[in-house]
């Protein structure tokens, strides 16, 4: 042990071995016992050149430590010792100690070393001198000039780093506040251990990629030991950190406007105050400073690139200056005078009780946000239409705002993070708010009273726009029937025109009084030229030119298409499947596969398995989200090469967009459709469901979808997705594509392997999954058999399913054998596939298997269905202006342990005790649980996401959660919880209605008269047509028979027909005929009076002949 500090010694020096020890004369030394004072004689050290100086400057009213460099007017500060602390008095002094190195004395405080070189001591090696560097670097030295301790490498850069000095792994430069403050601000530059090597991003973040506002990812063959570098030429790179190669450089002084020979140059980047970070030339000549150039910044543009506001508020610009206001709902958490910029905010509403409400939507409105975007990850990523999406997030008790985007449904939990105004016509954001809080016009203050309901004026937009569309489908089927009743009737009229003329029936077509009048060559050639201007296809009828022609008798009139109009075609099934009657499929020529109806629950479905002896197994379905059919359905290729299923109802429902001329069942697994030429215009395997086969291929961007279940094949809860890269990851349903949702990403970076977007992935029929380029070639094996297994034989059959539970499998089939998994991705079932368990609930093993179990303060949401996740079963309480210990009146921190979860934390910071950590969440309105991890400090809000447990002792890990004391079961009905808003309905809302019920009424009655006449006219003909064969359809001895004039006319010797058991004078008869055929007239005018009857009647005045009435053939 008594080795261990001269080891420690070794290391140190073997580390600054290449750093320059001092100047070579060693003539600008600080010499032990060295003393400097704020008012002393001596305040710094300087560098030999006097451009750099260490000790104290002013800072406020009173003095800090720290490195400057001395520009004129003002001293530029590169360093400063405790910067969130800096003060210290006019009476301190610093000394040069040979035993603890740099020794400051505050009054009558303790001393304290700047640097903490205890090793030393226990080494017994002695620090002999000091000096401040024309580097900017102030170093400690031996008495052999080697380095102990330099504040490039032994102290965490605040801001800046200088020419020479390298920010490694895990450290960070922190932005000042402002340019005379320089304590720790809000930005953070991160040189991060992951695959993101440099990061930039808001302090008392977790800086992952949710959180970066500017990030820097270099690829190299090595560990990840990255460094970013400023060289003394102005160079500013990431660097291999053990060769010290040059892996990309982000900036130089190539930029520089002014390169004088004679100046010396003096090179800094630094993260600003503003949150960009810039690569700044100070130009000097002699010991004159002469100027600053900006050589880069990190951004470009718009000032709300860096999150400048803070938690639930957003970035605007105005007159050229970046300002923060509070989301619509919600009110500052402090105010920061005329400064709005870092603002957080929180909601103004009082308790809310959604979960015990049968319907949330009668408690919150959806507020449309013009021009605002956020960051953060969203809990849950759905494609919908957007009245749905606003919905389905008023149902959604966790969701408090939406992102809607090309029918994509964003939803989001609080706090918002990162918002900004975005001008992106694509993007429509809502914030969810209860209805009882009034917006002033500036957006950023709202009144609510708890305990008075609020009067809330519903324009009843949703309702006139279901109304204008419903009214207007029942409008639009009104017309398409009044369009089918009408071609009905045309269709009647000439098909009983053109049967009067093919049966040379042409008088048919001639009223009886005008028969004799009638030139019936004139007719037959006008009827055959109108049969042949009606045709159905616009390619049979003649032009206007023709149609004169032929009424001249110029040009023939042509026979033969009148023949075989209107004669039904009779369309022929081809190849035909029932559920229940054999043949169920069509199988392949080995058998082995098949394609038909599969049962499945109480219906049937469409699909391709596997054949085995004991169970088939499903690799592929039709319309998979479709209700199962019926046993009455059936599936055909038509003769017009459509592949459909017709159900019970006749519905058809379309499984290849496609016109085939074949079919087949391959042995492969695949079902193909051909052309006439047997080419192959569709084919299964490029609609995978679940299921690859060998010879099958996904493309990036294709997607595997899990199933259900082992027995329901309907879309599951876990997707596959092939990237652009060459690999595949695997996300639980409705997420996004980020590596924050992804449970399996294999994170291999192939560089220039491949084209963008031509990659895909392969399984070959020897069951190996690989990844393919554009040109075929294999750029990564996801591995398979090993050649050595005997895992099957030739006649093995080879698949890989994303199973139900979110594992990735593949499988072997021997033919006469059960299957054996050979592989799966994740490696480990169950809890390390993200979302096996739903929100609010986390994954443990139970007997070996994954279970689902509810965080404390959570009830299953269907205590049969563990993994559809859990709700909270208390109410939330008023959290605005519950502080500290005052919010525990209504909340209690649950301890849980060994618990871990992957989704994004709002916020994380360092807390040395784990009760910190707990209080900070308590008295945080946006903080629903806490993870103490490492000394580390997480906050989430609701719903948790991916949250596990691991066995005792597997992690140190703690999550506190925050547990309403008011359960749904205890609730005090004398709390005063939300209450509903009095709706009342607009003047104008009830004028649209009103107008728009009384158009669409007048619109639909207009075309029932339509219809009815239309109607009526069919019946017409129908009767003439009955009347012509003499069936009327009606049986005489239940019937009346009705004759027109015409027949009596020509039956005057047979009236006895009408009283056929009586003796009749038939003159009478038949002027008693005529009167009444008088009297049922259609039109009014032409009916006889009652004087006038009874003359006609009397034979005082003759009985002209009446015309026809038309309802004298009506049903």
């Amino acid at each position: 042990m008594a080795s261990t500090p001269a080891l420690l010694l070794l290391v140190l020096l073997m580390l600054f071995a290449n750093e320059t020890t001092a100047e070579t004369n060693h003539t600008h030394l600080i010499s032990i016992g060295s003393v400097i004072s704020p008012t002393g004689t001596h305040a710094s050290w300087a560098s030999r050149s006097g451009l750099f100086a260490f000790g104290f400057y002013p800072h406020g009213n009173s003095y800090a430590v720290g490195i400057w460099l001395l520009n004129q007017p003002n001293h530029t500060i590169m360093w400063t010792h405790n910067r969130d602390s800096p003060s210290v008095p006019s009476n301190s002094t610093l000394r040069l100690t040979k035993e603890g190195g740099l020794l400051l004395l505050q009054g009558n405080e303790d001393p304290e070393f700047l640097t903490p070189l205890y090793y030393l001591y226990q080494a017994k090696v002695e620090v002999a001198s000091a000096s401040m560097l024309d580097s900017g670097n102030f170093v400690l030295y031996d008495k052999n000039f080697s380095m102990l301790w330099s504040s490039f490498h032994n102290s965490m850069p605040s801001d800046t780093i200088l020419g020479g000095q390298n920010l490694t792994s895990g450290a960070k430069l922190v932005s000042s506040v402002s340019q005379s403050d320089h304590s720790s601000g809000h930005f953070w530059l991160r040189r991060q251990f992951d695959y993101v090597h440099l990061a930039a991003c808001r302090v008392n973040s977790t800086c992952e990629p949710e959180d970066a506002y500017w990030a820097k990812n270099t690829y190299f063959e090595g560990y990840g030991y990255l460094q970013l570098s400023l060289s003394i030429e102005g160079s500013l790179c990431l660097q291999d950190y053990s060769s010290g190669s040059e892996l990309e450089c982000l900036a130089s002084s190539k930029n520089l406007t002014d390169k004088s020979k004679n100046a010396t140059f003096i090179y800094r980047a630094t993260l600003d105050e503003d949150g960009n970070f810039r690569l700044y030339a100070h130009q000097f000549k002699g010991n004159t400073s002469s100027g600053v150039q900006t050589l880069w910044k990190a951004m470009e543009g718009d000032k709300c690139q860096v999150p400048l506001c803070g938690l639930n508020s957003y970035c605007f610009i105005k007159s050229d200056k970046a300002m923060c206001q509070c989301y619509p709902g919600f009110i500052r958490i402090k105010s920061g005078g005329n400064d709005t910029r870092f603002l957080d905010c929180e909601q103004n509403h009082s308790k809310d009780n959604c979960e015990s409400i049968e319907d949330p939507t009668t408690m919150y409105n959806m507020t449309s946000l013009k021009d605002i975007y956020w960051g953060g990850s969203p809990y849950l990523v759905v494609p919908m239409e957007m009245e749905t999406c606003k919905k389905s997030c008023q149902k959604d008790c966790d969701c408090r705002a939406v992102l809607y985007k090309s029918d994509i449904c964003e939803k989001y939990k609080l706090p918002l993070l990162y918002g900004r105004s975005f001008k992106d016509a694509s993007t429509t954001a809502f914030l969810k708010m209860p209805s009882g809080i009034v917006l002033s016009p500036t957006l950023n203050q709202t009144a609510l009273s708890p305990t008075k309901p609020c009067l809330f004026v519903d324009d009843k937009r949703s309702l006139i726009m279901i109304l204008s569309f419903t009214l207007g489908w029942i409008s639009f089927f009104g017309l398409v029937f009044v369009l089918y009743i009408f071609i009905i009737y045309r269709r009647q009229v000439h098909s009983w025109v053109y049967k009067c003329y093919a049966a040379g029936q042409l008088n048919k077509l001639a009223a009886d009084d005008e028969g004799k009048d009638v030139d019936w060559k004139i007719l037959e050639r006008m009827v055959k030229l109108g049969l042949w201007c009606v045709q159905d296809k616009p390619s049979l009828r003649p032009t206007m030119k023709d149609v004169i022609l032929m009424l001249e008798g110029l040009k023939d009139i042509p026979e033969e298409q009148q023949k075989h109009k209107f004669q039904l075609t009779n369309i022929t099934p081809g190849s035909l499947l029932h559920p229940a009657t054999y043949p169920t499929h069509w199988s392949s020529s080995s058998g082995q596969f098949a394609f038909g109806f599969y049962k499945q629950g109480s219906g049937y479905a469409v699909g391709i398995w596997l054949v085995d002896a004991k169970n088939n197994t499903v690799v592929w379905t039709a319309n998979r989200d479709d209700p199962p059919v019926t046993s009455n359905a059936t599936l055909q290729l038509t003769a017009q090469g459509k592949f459909v299923v017709q159900t019970e109802q006749g519905k058809q429902k379309l499984i290849a967009n496609a016109i085939a001329s074949s079919a087949s069942m391959l042995d492969s697994g695949n079902f193909v459709l051909y052309n006439q030429t047997k080419g192959v215009i569709w084919q299964s395997f490029d609609y995978p469901t679940d299921t690859m086969l060998g010879g099958q291929s996904l493309p990036s961007g294709g997607q595997l979808l899990s199933s259900s279940s082992d027995t329901n094949h309907s879309s599951g809860r876990f997707r596959l997705k092939m990237q652009d890269d060459g690999d595949f990851s695997l996300y639980p349903e409705f997420t996004t594509d980020t590596r924050r949702d992804a449970y399996w990403p294999s994170d291999i970076y192939l560089g220039d392997k491949i084209v963008k977007g031509k990659a895909y992935l392969y399984l070959n029929k020897t069951g190996l999954l690989v990844s393919k380029n554009g040109s075929n070639s294999v750029i990564s094996s996801h591995y398979g058999p090993y050649s050595g297994d005997s895992v099957g034989s030739n006649q093995t059959i080879y698949r890989a399913t994303l199973d139900p539970d979110g594992v990735f499998r593949l499988y072997a089939h021997d033919k006469g054998s059960e299957s054996k998994k050979v592989l799966q991705w994740p490696w480990d079932d169950g809890c390390e596939v993200k979302g096996y368990c739903g929100f609010n609930s986390y994954c443990t093993f139970n007997d070996d298997k994954p279970d689902c179990y509810c965080l404390e303060g959570f009830d299953f949401i269907e205590p049969d269905q563990r993994t559809l996740g859990c709700k909270r079963n208390f109410s939330i309480a008023e959290c605005r202006g519950e502080k500290g210990s005052a919010a525990a009146s209504y909340y209690n921190m649950v301890t849980m342990l060994d618990i871990q979860w992957e989704d994004h934390a709002y916020f994380g910071a360092y807390m040395e005790h784990q009760e910190e950590c707990s209080d900070s969440c308590l008295a945080d309105c946006n903080c629903w649980g806490a993870l103490y991890e490492n000394g580390n400090c997480l906050k989430q809000g609701m719903p948790f996401r991916y949250v596990s447990r691991r066995v005792e002792g597997f992690s140190a890990n703690t999550m506190f959660l925050k547990v309403g004391n008011i359960t749904h079961k205890n609730r005090n009905p004398n709390d005063v919880f939300m209450p509903l808003p009095i709706r009342s309905t607009s003047n104008k809302a009830v004028v649209t209605i009103i107008v728009i019920t009384s158009v669409f009424t007048l619109l639909l009655c207009s075309m029932i008269a339509i219809s009815c006449h239309l109607i009526y006219k069919i019946r017409v003909l129908r009767l003439q047509r009955q009347m012509e064969t003499g069936n009327l359809g009606l049986n005489e001895e239940v019937a009346l028979r009705r004759f027109s004039y015409s027949e009596l006319k020509r039956a005057t010797n047979e009236l006895h027909k009408l009283v056929p058991r009586e003796i009749v004078d038939k003159n009478v008869l038949e002027n008693m005929v005529k009167v009444a055929l008088w009297c049922i007239q259609d039109e009014p005018a032409l009916r006889p009076t009652m004087k006038s009857v009874v003359l006609m009647l009397e034979g005082v005045t003759d009985v002209a002949i009446p015309p026809c009435p038309t309802t004298s053939i009506s049903m």
